[in-house]
């Protein structure tokens, strides 16, 4: 019986490292801004209440952030990391894409959004529990993580692509 082989010049996991390793991903306040605090009225968003914007100033989005998982003892930027879900395996079949395929701008963008979904999409499933009875009395709804709406877009993703790493052998 005839068996064909492949033949590699360097070996698989040499191949599979230089492809993975240049990219790097941040996830979270990538662009810290001010955080107004919650004017009196409310509004709609993705699927919910949220309090609208009030004109004073109380921090910035990075320190709102920081004291929000300090306060609650939930990492919501690690915590959706930590067990396999769709959006997970959906970000690792475009991630080979972007790595070992064509159409580099276009699978980067979605390798984004993905990475965005993983940290978001827990916050708006209400994965985390419910706000403290006394929060949601202030807030007048009860959706953890979610006030004004400005943490929840202040969270973004970015892929970077270390050019100086290579292309490993393209």
């Amino acid at each position: 019986m005839k068996v064909d082989s492949i033949r590699l010049n360097r070996p698989l996991n040499e191949i599979l490292k230089s492809r993975i390793h240049p990219y790097s991903f941040q996830v979270g306040v990538l662009t810290d801004s001010p955080h107004r605090s919650a004017g009196k009225g409310k509004k709609n968003f993705a699927g919910g209440p949220a309090r609208t914007l009030g004109r004073k100033i109380n921090g910035t989005l990075a320190t709102v952030s920081k004291d929000v998982r300090n306060s609650t003892g939930v990492n919501y930027l690690t915590q959706p990391w930590k067990k396999k879900n769709d959006d997970a395996m959906k970000l690792m079949k475009n991630f080979f894409k972007l790595a070992f395929g064509e159409n580099k701008l276009s699978h980067k963008k979605r390798v984004e959004n993905l990475v965005q979904a993983i940290v978001r999409n827990p916050i708006l499933r209400g994965t985390y529990g419910r706000n403290k009875k006394i929060t949601e009395k202030i807030k007048g709804f009860n959706r953890k993580f979610i006030d004004t709406s400005q943490l929840f877009k202040g969270i973004r993703a970015k892929v970077k692509i270390n050019a100086a790493l290579g292309r490993g052998g393209k």
